[in-house]
């Protein structure tokens, strides 16, 4: 009798646990907290690196802002593949930072860029084309140049660099790559340093509560040097993704002529004084350097407004607002400007 009723008392429990973890996940995603999903973005690639896209032509209202998408499936305007003899064309590659659904397609860093570089420049022949797509880590990105970008004839690329571009969004992964493209594979939840099955990690991934949980592991385990961006520098597989990837990248530019510019974003967690990620900006700065790329670091400009003023949302940690789009062209313009000038007002022989 004892063992019945202890018994029932355990599954009362774990029905209750059960009931409020339902009810936390309900308020969580009324409160707009948790991963996002863009079906009617994205879609399957064909090529097994990227895993998905951007749909060509597609269009989304996502919290305000209209978010289309052109033929190339690029968020940008339309651009031909040739580009006119006297252009400069710049091909800006990035995750969501670059993609910007958070803001308009005008106030976007590669068209703010755009913008500047044209307003300075009498004959207005710059092009900054965005080929930024949610989710990507450095080795889509590679692939991403190689597949598509490389096809513009660029003579800059720019690289924006997120603090977890080792590796791929899992949210976006688990969409696109099915349970049975996994089927057997264990995946790694760096957070706690543990392999679980994929497609439970894909279902884990996909809750609101695993979004506000782990944006408080974050926190404290960045106290210790001990949270997921930490571990994605410092573990050789992850940081490999970005040493090979770099290397990728430079000796398709020394090939194609084209001048590569490292943007590296910080993250909001918290106010930059406690800011617990500097190594990892020099260390991809380094790495940068290494392989002839200029590398930016908007972390000291982004110090000098302060957390509060360039924060999109409260709980959005990666993106900035306009404001951080704007100081990125900025540093972006300062740079291109310094190649352009190297490349084309040399002293006429």
């Amino acid at each position: 009798m004892k063992k019945k009723e202890i018994l029932i008392k355990l599954i009362m429990l774990a029905a209750s646990i059960l009931v409020f973890l339902i009810m936390l996940e309900i308020a969580l995603r009324l409160a707009g907290i948790g991963p996002q999903k863009y079906p009617k973005i994205f879609m399957k690639s064909q090529n097994q690196k990227l895993i998905y896209e951007l749909m060509p032509n597609g269009s989304i209202i996502m919290d305000g802002i209209n978010i289309t998408i052109n033929s190339k499936g690029m968020r940008d305007y339309e651009y031909g593949y040739k580009k006119n003899k006297d252009t400069v064309r710049i091909a800006v590659i990035g995750d969501s930072v670059t993609a910007a659904f958070q803001v308009e397609l005008d106030d976007s860093y590669p068209k703010a860029l755009e913008r500047k570089l044209n307003s300075k420049n009498k004959n207005g022949n710059y092009e900054v084309l965005n080929f930024g797509i949610n989710g990507y880590g450095i080795e889509q990105e590679t692939e991403l140049l190689k597949a598509k970008a490389i096809q513009f004839d660029p003579d800059i690329l720019v690289i924006g660099y997120i603090l977890n571009d080792p590796e791929p969004s899992p949210g976006l992964i688990g969409q696109f790559k099915t349970l049975e493209d996994r089927k057997g594979n264990r995946c790694m939840v760096y957070s706690l340093e543990l392999a679980i099955p994929c497609g439970l990690k894909d279902f884990i991934d996909g809750l609101s509560i695993t979004e506000f949980v782990y944006s408080k592991i974050i926190n404290i385990r960045s106290r210790f040097n001990d949270d997921v961006y930490t571990a994605f520098h410092k573990a050789n597989s992850s940081w490999g993704n970005v040493a090979s990837s770099f290397k990728e990248i430079r000796l398709i530019a020394g090939k194609n002529d084209i001048d590569v510019i490292i943007v590296i974003f910080p993250l909001f967690y918290e106010e930059f004084e406690n800011y617990k990620w500097e190594w990892i900006h020099e260390k991809v700065k380094e790495e940068a350097e290494i392989n002839g790329f200029y590398a930016i670091d908007l972390l000291e400009p982004y110090k000098e407004q302060g957390l509060q003023k360039l924060k999109i949302k409260r709980n959005d940690v990666v993106h900035p607002n306009v404001l951080g789009h704007e100081i990125a062209a900025q540093y972006i313009y300062d740079a291109t400007k310094n190649i352009t000038n190297s490349q084309n007002e040399k002293p006429k022989q």
